[in-house]
């Protein structure tokens, strides 16, 4: 047996780096030293990072239970799973599991994912989680007394060492003919388990576009999709605690709000990606240190890509089915799992990022090994 002490300390780092969450779990039990190692910021943060795009897996969320009239005869057999998570990263096989009964928490909202973990609203509830399914740690969090979200988003703030979830949401008043917005923004600190409450009397100007940006911040920047007279993004610094608008037209991107028929803001890799699908046309933006280009473009007359759901990798894009479908070739393959109208899709990465508080012993969702199938 290979005597562990004789194995240089940096060969030994390079080594585990290139395994997986569920193995690096189990190495920790092996010494002392692997466990202070695989534990280590430094570590899991290089190990998330080393992981890129293409080290994805596919989960796919059908949130038809939102939409039942009477949860109580919701049946699992009737409507298609809830969870699925695809083993394949290449999606060759299209083998998958079903973290259903592991996540038995049904009528929710996946956002993200941030660095390996989802955040989870449950609606009829108005609770919030964490989820970490690599690492099978989940974490409920104070209720946040604004109720519903419209715009989220999720970091991490260096200057504290923690993440930080930010909720925006805007209130109409109308006092006789007068019709005005008022925007409140709530912030969670991961490390001090509790919510604040910001005043930006700016956001009243600005219209959030739902479900318009997809796990998008980016190096403790959050961006989210608004409107004015015409389509910005807004962005928020986790660490300064500041928005500032990012006017497209500056960068040759022109998208008048009454010819946009559907758009959305991805975090591909260390790139912002803005899909647009307009009248005539569909088109791939690429944000990368702080300048945006035309990666792709198609009319949409020839191309049908009405029902995308969003992209996926190396110029492939998901549409209602779940069907992939490849920009380039116009070649389209079905994923064989049920869906609903209600469906999204989501590129995952593992991580070691902890979720759990420091002495915290509260319920752990248990999603055993040969679930998650990653090697």
């Amino acid at each position: 047996m290979t005597d562990f002490e004789n194995i240089p300390y940096e060969v030994m780092t390079l080594i585990l780096l290139k395994l997986s969450v569920k193995s690096l779990l189990r190495l920790k039990c092996v010494c002392k030293t692997w466990y202070a190692l695989i534990k280590s910021p430094s570590f899991i943060s290089t190990h998330l990072k080393s992981h890129n795009n293409e080290d994805s897996h596919l989960v796919v969320h059908n949130f038809e239970y939102l939409y039942i009239e009477n949860p109580d005869y919701y049946d699992p057999n009737t409507y298609p799973f809830e969870y699925t998570l695809f083993v394949d990263k290449t999606l060759k096989d299209l083998s998958y599991q079903v973290l259903d009964s592991q996540f038995p928490i049904h009528g929710v909202e996946l956002i993200g994912p941030y660095d390996g973990f989802f955040v989870v609203w449950q609606r009829e509830d108005k609770r919030i989680y964490l989820w970490n399914i690599a690492t099978r740690e989940t974490r409920a969090l104070p209720k946040c007394r604004f109720g519903y979200p419209q715009i989220y988003g999720c970091g991490y703030d260096p200057l504290s060492d923690g993440y930080k979830l930010v909720f925006l949401r805007n209130f109409s008043h109308v006092y006789g003919s007068d019709r005005s917005l008022d925007s409140h923004v709530s912030l969670y600190s991961f490390n001090n388990d509790s919510w604040r409450y910001l005043q930006v009397p700016e956001l009243r100007h600005y219209l959030w576009v739902y479900y318009s940006s997809k796990n998008s911040c980016l190096n403790g920047v959050c961006y989210w999709l608004a409107m004015r007279d015409e389509t910005v993004i807004l962005s928020f610094d986790i660490s300064s605690e500041i928005f500032q608008e990012i006017n497209l037209r500056e960068y040759g991107i022109n998208l008048p709000v009454n010819r946009l028929d559907s758009i959305s803001l991805e975090l591909v890799n260390d790139s912002l990606y803005l899909l647009t699908l307009s009248r005539n046309e569909f088109s791939i933006w690429m944000m990368r240190d702080g300048c945006w280009t035309k990666r792709f473009t198609r009319t949409n007359d020839d191309y049908g890509l009405n029902d995308w759901l969003g992209y996926w990798k190396d110029d492939t894009i998901f549409k209602h089915g779940p069907i992939l479908r490849d920009l380039n070739s116009n070649e389209e393959m079905y994923l064989g799992i049920s869906f609903s109208t209600n469906t999204e899709v989501y590129r995952y990465n593992e991580s070691l990022v902890s979720i759990k508080r420091e002495n915290d012993f509260s319920e752990v969702v248990d999603i055993p090994w040969h679930v998650l199938g990653v090697i």
